[in-house]
């Protein structure tokens, strides 16, 4: 994957914006591809927090406590305001739904799933399938409109594209990944 492979910032904000907002999985999904996208999580990354990994000053998230990579090294990550933001109304999502502990991002309804299977049912708390998070974004830029192929990696290669963008410093890139 290259820098063509990454998202522009008009079409991150067209897939973001592409995302339902309607119900709870909505509100999960787009705070989990807001989080990957603005902090350049792997889907794996993403999938392995729990609430308790949530640093907040105050009331706000700040950063999230992640296992990066492979060898899985410790790292606190920030997290922006509009991540921050999103990740709040999905923990009132989660408590809403009595989900206490357990995976940040996992599954909300009963029933059976649809697009892949776990065992051919959906139990509430359990955590999200990363095949599910690769067939959702690959939906939804579809939805936005995006002729190239969109993975959850392509969000991460956005979010360092950026950066780079921004910074003009490739150490502070691979630093932040």
């Amino acid at each position: 994957m290259s820098a063509q492979d990454a998202l522009t910032e008009e079409q991150l904000e067209s897939f973001l914006a592409a995302v339902s907002r309607r119900g709870p999985t909505g509100r999960r999904n787009l705070a989990l591809f807001t989080l990957m996208a603005d902090s350049g999580l792997r889907v794996g990354e993403a999938l392995a927090l729990a609430a308790a990994d949530l640093v907040r000053e105050g009331t706000v998230v700040t950063h999230v406590r992640v296992r990066l990579g492979k060898g899985g090294k410790p790292a606190t990550v920030p997290v922006t305001s509009r991540c921050a933001g999103r990740l709040d109304r999905w923990l009132a999502e989660r408590a809403a739904a009595g989900l206490g502990s357990g995976p940040l991002f996992c599954t909300i309804s009963r029933g059976q799933a649809t697009g892949y299977t776990l065992d051919g049912a959906l139990v509430p708390g359990r955590a999200l399938d990363a095949r599910y998070v690769r067939q959702a974004v690959a939906r939804v830029a579809a939805q936005a409109g995006i002729a190239q192929r969109v993975t959850p990696h392509t969000l991460r290669h956005t979010f360092a594209t950026h950066l780079l963008r921004q910074t003009g410093n490739l150490d502070l890139t691979r630093k932040a990944l």
